[in-house]
């Protein structure tokens, strides 16, 4: 339902999308883990490697997020214009949406597809296949946002891999957190710049 700016999504909205994100992470960890499920999540942020290891996780984000600018000046993607990015376009727009797309985004995706995915398949695969089988599943979940863009599609894994490589290499979820919100904020504000350059001045 629009609000009186015309919005289609309110910033409430989003925030309970990102909590229910979430809470099916916690769910799902629950579910697989049971009586060790809060030494598990517990064990994903302890606090004497938090600042290391998330400005490590945050250059890696920056770094991705620079990669995919410069891959899309270079048109290796191009984002379709469907319901999705539409709604993404709208978010950027609009004030204050900054740190839920960054850090709401993030850390509900993380604890869904790193924490809760990945951890479980690690559980029953050899870690590179867990890997691989938990990026996909981050891919496909992409596709309608980035419907027939094979690169970006393909982009999409590679991130899946990194995020995961993150939380497999440092056995926290700090890094992966911080990698996400570091490349959801360098695309946000490219984003951003590359609207407002568009848009002429009224």
């Amino acid at each position: 339902m629009m609000n009186s700016s015309g919005s289609r999504i309110s910033g409430r909205a989003l925030w309970l999308n990102f909590l229910l994100l979430f809470a099916v992470g916690v769910g799902v960890v629950a579910a697989v883990f049971q009586g060790e499920a809060l030494r598990y999540i517990s064990g994903l942020f302890p606090f004497n490697s938090a600042v290391s290891d998330s400005f490590t996780g945050l250059c890696t984000g920056i770094a991705a997020g620079f990669f995919a600018w410069w891959a899309h000046e270079k048109q290796w993607f191009a984002v379709p214009d469907n319901t999705y990015t539409d709604l993404l376009k709208e978010l950027i727009r609009r004030r204050g949406s900054f740190w839920a797309v960054t850090a709401g985004a993030a850390v509900s995706e993380e604890m869904l597809f790193r924490a809760a995915v990945l951890g479980t398949l690690v559980l029953i695969l050899p870690d590179f296949l867990a890997l691989g089988v938990s990026a996909f599943i981050f891919m496909l979940v992409h596709v309608p946002q980035y419907a027939g863009q094979q690169l970006i599609h393909a982009w999409i894994f590679v991130l899946g891999l990194l995020l995961g490589g993150l939380l497999l290499w440092q056995g926290t979820l700090w890094g992966a957190a911080a990698a996400h919100a570091g490349y959801n904020a360098v695309s946000f504000l490219i984003w951003k710049r590359s609207e407002a350059r568009e848009k002429p001045n009224s």
